[in-house]
């Protein structure tokens, strides 16, 4: 603090453009100059000057703090740099997904792979930004963004040299008045926050979860006691379970949820063998991949929303209990250290198998063929596929390139009317779900002949330009992006073994559920029932089963209030 007193801060054009910067660009993002009294434009405007002058107050005097002057003016242009290249980010994610920089985007970066971000460059631009769409100023309005801010870097504005304990005292003034409810109103602080957010890292979550598990040893042997002393009450523990985790694939698409187009043959062929049973009315919990599964997988709810997911039981962990040899392959690609959830569950799977280039889905059968070669007694398959999951056209292969524009007109009959890329990405899909249709298949008739069951759902829905220009899943006000298939396939073995599991199924078929209940009826349906981790009132399956749980996405957004009645 001595320091602050004898030391002087420069104020720079870097800063006065940060600061206009950011203002300009959250009073654009939150509406501010639409039909608003201009009293409350001026007062917003006030704390969003008031926060950034604070927050880069702060920021400048820190960096002011190296004695070394090149070093600091080269952090500052470091700093100016990506900052600008940041609010673009944000300018294409606010015309896009109506949304600044958020904790969920930023999980949604951190957790994809170089395959996956390259598609989705790809697929968002070709569709939005070359086609001629609504979306096709962004370019321009980011080159004319970026031309200016560089020019920034060249124009001498008047540089003022202030004591550091001044600034200080206005910069913490300010951040103190503001930083409440305008404490997002900076790009910088957005991003940092939104990082954070992002939870931990992976090699911290398998640490936790492991000193969960090491709490819980005591608990785990009598668990196993009871397990050996469950003479299985009519179902029993079949000697195969297969867990088939779709992506991004949404039901209404599918010919079994009664769509017009013939996208799922070979699923609708297993259900009137009456083999396969098709649930009606799941949702799922979240609508991106690792704040789904973490849901789905583990034991983790809104309900118990105060203690981190990964110390909760998992499906991995009370397989093992099970004394279950369990098996992970994916065609998700190797695993990154922000794969949260993947990445804590295999860190206890027996054996792993993916595929590391992520090609097609059907790439993964001779990973599993190679799997059944090498079964235990008893044994859980736990299969993630890349699904639906955009870009839709390297999502199928060729021969399944059936459905096409004119295909999309037929269906199409909502008020919204399609750009021509929309129509093709449109059909994309639905052959991807076709595609889908073959793989899931094909899976579940590899455990035809023995004695199996089957869960398949996917980890969230997807929306596909039905009320609006958008598809994707990484928005939650579209009931499209929640609402997933979830189907059980039983072998004729199975079947003939368990004809009083087989009429619970049946009987489960229309209730509503979301699908972080899902290891509660996983463990019902299979008689592993625990005591102090088994909940009836969470199982499908269970006469104790609550349906009038309220299903609330993230916690917060009540599907059946606020989703299922709209965006029809």
């Amino acid at each position: 603090m001595k320091k602050l007193f004898k030391h002087k801060t420069t104020i720079n054009s870097r800063f006065y453009y940060l600061v206009i910067m950011n203002v300009v660009l959250m009073g654009y993002a939150s509406n501010l100059f639409v039909n608003r009294p201009l009293s409350e434009i001026c007062i917003k405007l006030a704390y969003y000057l008031a926060f950034n002058i604070g927050f880069l107050g702060l920021v400048f005097i820190a960096i002011s703090l190296i004695t070394n002057k090149k070093i600091q003016t080269i952090i500052i242009n470091c700093l100016f740099i990506f900052c600008v290249f940041f609010a673009c980010i944000e300018i294409f994610l606010y015309m896009q997904f109506h949304s600044l920089m958020q904790p969920l985007f930023m999980d949604i970066f951190l957790s994809t792979n170089f395959n996956e971000t390259k598609e989705f460059l790809s697929f968002y631009v070709n569709a939005n930004l070359l086609e001629g769409g609504d979306m096709s100023y962004i370019p321009y309005v980011i080159f004319s963004f970026v031309v200016i801010s560089l020019l920034f870097l060249y124009i001498k504005l008047p540089t003022i040299c202030f004591y550091s304990i001044h600034i200080f005292i206005i910069s913490g003034i300010c951040f103190g008045v503001s930083v409440g409810k305008y404490k997002n109103s900076n790009s910088l602080y957005r991003f940092i926050i939104s990082l954070q957010g992002a939870k931990l890292q992976s090699v911290n979550i398998i640490v936790k979860h492991n000193k969960f598990l090491e709490s819980m040893k005591d608990s785990i042997k009598l668990m196993k006691i009871a397990l050996q002393n469950n003479n299985g009450g009519g179902g029993g523990n079949p000697p195969k379970i297969i867990i088939i985790v779709g992506e991004s694939t949404q039901r209404g698409y599918m010919g079994i949820y009664g769509f017009s187009l013939p996208t799922t043959p070979n699923l609708q062929r297993l259900k009137d063998s009456s083999n396969l049973f098709v649930f009606n009315d799941i949702v799922s919990p979240a609508t991106s991949t690792n704040a789904s599964l973490e849901k789905v997988l583990t034991m983790s709810s809104y309900e118990n929303a105060n203690t981190p997911w990964y110390n909760n039981f998992n499906i991995i962990d009370l397989a093992k209990i099970a004394n279950y040899n369990t098996i992970w392959i994916s065609n998700q690609g190797a695993f990154g250290k922000y794969d949260r959830i993947a990445t804590s569950l295999i860190n206890n799977v027996d054996k792993i198998l993916f595929n590391k280039y992520v090609g097609l889905d059907e790439e993964i059968f001779p990973l599993l063929d190679l799997a059944m070669k090498e079964e235990k007694d008893k044994n859980l398959y736990i299969i993630h596929l890349s699904g639906t999951h955009w870009g839709y056209n390297v999502r199928y292969s060729n021969k399944y390139k059936v459905f096409d524009e004119i295909s999309v007109s037929k269906i199409q009959q909502n008020s919204y009317k399609l750009k021509p890329i929309e129509s093709k990405n449109k059909a994309d899909y639905l052959n991807a779900v076709l595609y889908n249709d073959f793989v899931v298949s094909n899976i579940m008739e590899r455990f035809k002949d023995d004695n199996a069951i089957v869960f398949y759902f996917s980890d969230h829905g997807e929306e596909v330009y039905e009320f609006r220009s958008f598809a994707g899943h990484s928005i939650s006000d579209s009931r499209f992006a929640a609402e997933i298939p979830f189907v059980i396939y039983v072998s004729d073995k199975y079947k003939q073994l368990y004809p009083n599991k087989i009429e619970l199924i049946k009987k489960a078929l229309n209730k509503p559920q979301m699908n972080d209940d899902f290891i509660y009826s996983f463990l019902d349906i299979l008689d592993l029932r625990i005591d102090g981790v088994f909940d009836s009132t969470r199982s499908i399956f269970s006469k104790d089963y609550n349906a009038n749980r309220k299903r609330l996405i993230y916690g917060e957004i009540d599907y059946d209030k606020d989703l299922k009645i709209h965006n029809r």
